[in-house]
Order: C-alpha cells, then sequence, then structure tokens
C-alpha cells in the first residue's frame, strides 16, 4: 500500500531514497550526532549536489564540521 501511495505521487524510488536520506541525516544532526550527520550530508551531496536541498544541506554540513572541530578543542 505504501508503494503504491509513492506511484501516484509519481515519485520514484530514487527519490524517495533521497528524501529518507535526508531526514535520517537531519534526525542524527538534532540529536548531536555531528561526526555521523557529517558523513550522511557528504552522501546526500554525491546524490543531490545542485537542488535548493543541496545548498541547505550544505550549511548543515559545515555546521557539523564546525561543531566537530569545537569539541576537539
Amino acid at each position: 500500500m505504501l508503494r503504491s501511495s509513492y506511484d501516484a505521487c509519481g515519485c520514484s524510488t530514487q527519490t524517495t531514497s533521497i528524501i529518507n536520506l535526508k531526514r535520517g541525516t537531519l534526525f542524527l544532526q538534532r540529536l548531536e550526532r555531528h561526526d555521523e550527520a557529517a558523513g550522511w550530508w557528504r552522501r546526500y551531496l554525491v546524490l543531490d549536489g545542485s537542488s535548493p536541498w543541496a545548498a541547505r544541506a550544505k550549511r548543515a554540513l559545515k555546521y557539523c564540521e564546525m561543531q566537530l572541530a569545537g569539541s576537539a578543542s
């Protein structure tokens, strides 16, 4: 049933995967698991490097990197 809902909206499996990747990464960031989140933001940007969400992902990656640098000092 869930699959047919995605088919009805015209979402491809790849689009659905990208959406889930983004949601999971945001969740890791909220849990302050910045090292893991940074890795997943990099993976996201390989798949989507030019959309408006890619710009958001780049900012989020930079934030995670800054948090990691701050915790190392």
